[in-house]
């Protein structure tokens, strides 16, 4: 990890190299190594960057997608417990302080079974309440 200090000599270094570059003096050896070798740190460095930054949108769509997905299932559900709902009156569990799983059980199973029932039948009162 480069230091601020070293950070900061360095980009004095950059400035004097420019001002002379600027004046018409030809660079050094060394001073042609040192931009070579500042280039490649900053090439590298931006190279780096945009790895991280591809791994972060790429992590963004998939959330985004997983995301919408959910959604999509979440409002599928609903509008099931909501036909259920319409279809017959889900009574509330007492005990469980939320809608009787049994109850929804028994309303699909009714479902499957009026499904599968030849429309002469008579279809079989599952429910006690059931009219």
């Amino acid at each position: 990890m480069v230091k601020q200090k070293d950070f900061a000599m360095q980009t004095h270094a950059l400035f004097e190299l420019e001002e002379s570059l600027n004046r018409g003096k030809p660079l050094g050896i060394d001073e042609a190594l040192a931009l070579v070798n500042e280039i490649w740190r900053l090439k590298t460095a931006l190279t780096g960057k945009n790895i991280d930054l591809g791994y972060w949108r790429d992590s963004y769509t998939q959330s985004k997608a997983e995301c919408e997905r959910i959604i999509a299932e979440n409002h599928r559900l609903n509008e099931e417990i909501g036909a259920l709902m319409a279809l017959i009156g889900l009574p509330n569990c007492e005990l469980e302080n939320r809608w009787s799983n049994c109850a929804l059980r028994r309303v699909k199973l009714a479902c499957r079974a009026e499904a599968d029932r030849d429309p002469g039948e008579e279809s079989p009162k599952l429910l006690s309440w059931e009219p």
